[in-house]
């Protein structure tokens, strides 16, 4: 869900060509269960995720996914990212 709402894997299961290549890996060595992606922008049609406002998307993918797997979601600092929260 977090690479479809960025950008990354298309919204839509048909479009192969819009998928970009990814690593996903998950690990404990903090006191918390953490995750790590790392992604191409680059699609294997060539073509370039748009990466404008990454920190402020991710911040709002993020906390919309904790919230609907009902995982404890943390405060934000940043009010646009609050407001955006509050409209869906």
């Amino acid at each position: 869900e977090y690479l479809k709402d960025m950008g990354y894997l298309p919204k839509e299961e048909s479009s192969v060509a819009t998928t970009s290549q990814f690593v996903a890996v998950r690990h404990h060595d903090r006191n918390h269960e953490h995750l790590h992606i790392i992604t191409s922008r680059i699609r294997l049609d060539g073509s370039l995720v748009n990466d404008s406002y990454d920190y402020f998307n991710s911040q709002v993918s993020t906390r919309r996914i904790a919230a609907e797997l009902g995982l404890e979601v943390t405060p934000t600092t940043n009010e646009a990212v609050a407001s955006r929260l509050e409209q869906e």
